[in-house]
């Protein structure tokens, strides 16, 4: 059965509200942002979906999402990105816009010409995460801490 992107954004709404219950007051959601009222402040989070592509090893599973330069650097509408798998809903990575401007920022992460390669390949490997650059002898980046990690 092919989840509805309402589904998704159902999910990882779900996921915020069991992780942070006593920070929340109210919530809005729209297609696949949400926005959190919390004692603190708002919290705005965007949600991109990948399909799942499994390699020919058994656990492990690549997801591919790209993210533009104005929604990272010119951008403080979204202060949480997550990156779901739309195959299996238990497979996300959460970011806040700072480490994934970090991440972007990495030297692995640019091109020959030293430009910022927005693409983002983070392999699920049991339960570790690496962003491994597809075809690439770059160094990859560690990204363990962000897997499912849905706390403000």
């Amino acid at each position: 059965m092919k989840l509805t992107r309402r589904q998704i954004t159902l999910k990882v709404l779900s996921n915020f509200i069991n992780s942070n219950l006593d920070k929340i007051n109210d919530v809005e959601m729209k297609a696949n942002n949400i926005t959190f009222m919390t004692n603190s402040g708002k919290i705005n989070i965007k949600i991109k979906t990948s399909k799942d592509y499994t390699e020919n090893e058994e656990n492990k599973h690549c997801l591919w999402v790209s993210f533009s330069k104005e929604e990272l650097e010119n951008s403080e509408d979204n202060d949480y990105f997550v990156v779901i798998c739309s195959d299996n809903l238990e497979k996300s990575l959460v970011f806040t816009r700072n480490e994934l401007v970090a991440h972007f920022s990495n030297i692995s992460k640019r091109k020959k010409n030293d430009e910022i390669d927005y693409d983002m390949y983070p392999h699920f490997i049991g339960r570790s995460c690496v962003d491994s650059r597809v075809k690439s002898d770059a160094t990859p980046i560690d990204i363990t801490k962000n897997l499912n990690n849905y706390v403000f």
